[in-house]
């Protein structure tokens, strides 16, 4: 994939040899959320442990440890899809989360557990009213296929 934007978000080892911020978060969501694959809001802390240094501090996070993500609480929001039956966790790269470049990877580690504050289910859509089948009156249909049939017989038959 080269250079392409597409390649760096796609390729795991562009995403590797990236040189910027990256913050770690560790979730726990109900083990059925994980089966399901259903679809979650986040609410990110304001402050992010630095996923480079675990917290120590290193040049990536100005040696403090912590990357701070956006002050507005509706730009920490995040929605994501659970994969499908990804077992017991499941860990999910996501590339400038919040839009700003300030976090150049944000890694959501997520685990079955009772849901971690700030961690909500999306409901499922409500599934669309079925309509009931057109009635098709055969009846008629039938008629007019007989009156046709025999109009047809009639015009060979007067020849």
């Amino acid at each position: 994939m080269g250079e392409s934007t597409l390649g760096r978000v796609l390729d795991p080892r562009a995403l590797d040899e990236g040189t910027g911020a990256r913050g770690r978060v560790r979730l726990e969501v109900p083990a059925a959320w994980l089966d399901e694959g259903c679809r979650i809001e986040i609410l990110v802390p304001r402050r992010v442990p630095c996923a480079r240094c675990d917290g120590g501090g290193c040049d990536a996070c100005g040696k403090s440890g912590v990357l701070r993500a956006p002050d507005a609480e509706a730009q920490r929001r995040l929605e994501i899809t659970l994969p499908d039956d990804c077992g017991d966790a499941v860990a999910l790269r996501l590339v400038d989360p919040f839009g700003t470049g300030l976090i150049e990877q944000l890694i959501l580690e997520i685990r079955a557990g009772t849901a971690s504050p700030g961690v909500t289910r999306i409901p499922d859509p409500p599934a669309p009213l079925a309509l009931p089948a057109p009635m098709i009156p055969w009846r008629g249909v039938i008629m007019a296929a007989l009156a046709t049939a025999a109009a047809i017989l009639a015009a060979l038959l007067s020849r």
